[in-house]
Parts: C-alpha cells; sequence; structure tokens
C-alpha cells in the first residue's frame, strides 16, 4: 500500500503522510498528519492555557505556563519518559512531580505519569517492577 484515503479530508495521500498506530489493522492513523494537528489543535482550544495553571497551582504543582512551555520546548513536545509526541495523545503532557517536595521532574504522557505513580513514585517500586520483567523473560 502506498496511498490511503484520509478519513477526515477524503484525500487520496501517501502512507507517509499518516502517523503510525500499531492498533490499526493497517498500522497508521486513520486521519492524514495535516487533518490530525488540526483536530489535536481544536482540542486544546478548549483547555485555555489559564485553567492549566490553575489546576497546576491546584494540585500543589509549582509552575508557570511559560515554565511549562520551556519544558514542552526541552522534550521536543515528547513524552520524558516513552518519547510519544503530544501530537499523538488525546490529552496535553502531564507535570511530572514529587509528591513529597512538589518539586517539577518533567513532562510525562498520561500513561507513564501513572504508571510511575502506581508502582510508587519512587525508585525502589521501578526496581521491583523491572526485576519481574527479567525474571519472566519472553
Amino acid at each position: 500500500m502506498t496511498r490511503k484515503k484520509c478519513s477526515t479530508c477524503k484525500r487520496k495521500l501517501a502512507v507517509s503522510s499518516f502517523y503510525k498506530n500499531k492498533s490499526r489493522k493497517d498500522g497508521l492513523q486513520h486521519n492524514c498528519k495535516g487533518c490530525h494537528k488540526k483536530h489535536t489543535h481544536a482540542s486544546r482550544i478548549k483547555h485555555p492555557h489559564t485553567q492549566m495553571e490553575y489546576d497546576w497551582n491546584r494540585r500543589g504543582i509549582d509552575i508557570t505556563m511559560e515554565q511549562y512551555e520551556e519544558l514542552r520546548a526541552s522534550s521536543g513536545g515528547c513524552c520524558f519518559v516513552c518519547g510519544i509526541h503530544e501530537s499523538l495523545l488525546p490529552t496535553r503532557l502531564a507535570v511530572d512531580h514529587c509528591h513529597d517536595t512538589g518539586v517539577v521532574r518533567g513532562l510525562l504522557c498520561q500513561s507513564c505519569n501513572t504508571s510511575i505513580g502506581k508502582l510508587g513514585d519512587n525508585i525502589e517500586g521501578l526496581k521491583r517492577a523491572l526485576n519481574y520483567l527479567k525474571d519472566y523473560p519472553q
């Protein structure tokens, strides 16, 4: 397959015009990169920066929108752990922080952020998970 039809704009485009998506049968997103970016941008308009800052402050996270943008730029808009780009995510990158001190560590996708939290938000929990996976190789 060298061309694919975008389900949004209905144009037949080269497969390189689509983001990869392993969960789909053909391995590609259903809409082209241009339509995907438009949709992602439109959904972000619903979350104005002032609301984002309010949510961070309410949760005890001491970060400004400017600092968030600096972290975002330093990671190229990708999760610091898994590397997935924010344009492929349904929500913005989460501000990961130490729950004891409130110190911001970086920006993570929701999956990585909640995974670290569920493993105890500490190195020991991550080591236990790593040892578990080492003991049961695939």
